[in-house]
């Protein structure tokens, strides 16, 4: 994270236009010793990057076969590991985050999802 924002960000993003980091960070929300807290990674994740991911949890892994009939190891793991993170920049925005979940039952005769990982989007409003 921090070479994204030294080698990235830093030298390429132009003053007053807003970031949008897009992507698996592979990085928790909450801690798993103490799912009420976010962890310590997520926080550093805000913070190197002076990022914004609103509200709400939005679980994008699910490994548990009642809810995901594409879950790797079924041991009912749930996460957030994917991102759409806002820096405003001073730009004033409204996002409003939401979990995607993409299904098409008859693509394959025995599953309805279509990946193992849940999708996240994004309406950002500039105002």
């Amino acid at each position: 994270m921090a070479q994204i924002r030294d080698d990235l960000l830093t030298p390429f993003a132009m003053p007053g236009a807003p970031l949008f980091l897009c992507g698996d960070f592979d990085t928790p929300r909450r801690d798993p010793a103490n799912p009420a807290q976010e962890s310590s990674g997520y926080r550093f994740m805000l913070r190197t990057f002076d990022a914004q991911n609103g509200p709400g949890d939005r679980v994008t892994f699910d490994d548990n076969c009642s809810r995901n009939d594409l879950a790797m190891s079924n041991q009912g793991r749930a996460d957030e590991l994917d991102y759409i993170l806002v820096v405003p920049r001073g730009v004033n925005l409204v996002p409003v985050w939401r979990r995607q979940i993409l299904r098409r039952p008859g693509w394959d005769p025995r599953r309805q999802d279509l990946s193992y990982r849940y999708a996240v989007g994004a309406s950002i409003q500039f105002q």
